[in-house]
């Protein structure tokens, strides 16, 4: 019962406090073939990370699945970025696929992930002490991969 009391109050004191706070924005800005070879490919997402806040805020880290013609890759990045105070942040990652160069372009996509951050101030610090997750900011996107470049010259040809 006692801890079911500290998760209402703790809750009571992060809603009135996140009424104050402006959650920061994220935006897919590009989902690109970066290389494709006969045996697969690397597939490289960006981010925009917009945080309209006064303070920076720190990411801590970033879960995403990319699925490419049917295969799924799922990664948490341990990003070290921050978000500047009134600014934007722009990150990449990256994603590899069993899937050829020939099957790569117009191959359809769809991704989805969070963005982990630490908010600011010293309640940051009491929710970390009582075990309350980080806030996190989701994002997706689906498509269809145009651009594939152009073929790396084999070592015979060179």
């Amino acid at each position: 019962m006692r801890h079911a009391a500290a998760a209402t109050l703790l809750a009571v004191i992060i809603s009135g406090f996140g009424c104050r706070a402006q959650p920061p924005e994220v935006a897919v800005t590009g989902v690109r073939v970066d290389e494709a070879t006969e045996q697969g490919s690397r597939v490289v997402f960006s981010l925009a990370l917009r945080n309209p806040g006064a303070d920076p805020l720190p990411i801590r880290r970033t879960h995403y699945t990319l699925e490419v013609d049917g295969r799924p890759f799922t990664f948490t990045d341990l990003a070290v970025a921050t978000m500047p105070a009134e600014g934007v942040q722009t990150l990449s990652f990256p994603a590899a696929f069993s899937v050829p160069r020939e099957r790569i372009a117009g191959a359809s996509y769809r991704l989805s992930g969070a963005v982990v951050y630490e908010p600011p101030g010293e309640l940051r610090d009491l929710l970390t002490d009582s075990r309350v997750p980080l806030p996190s900011v989701s994002f997706s996107d689906s498509g269809r991969l145009a651009d594939v470049p152009p073929a790396s010259p084999s070592p015979q040809e060179r």
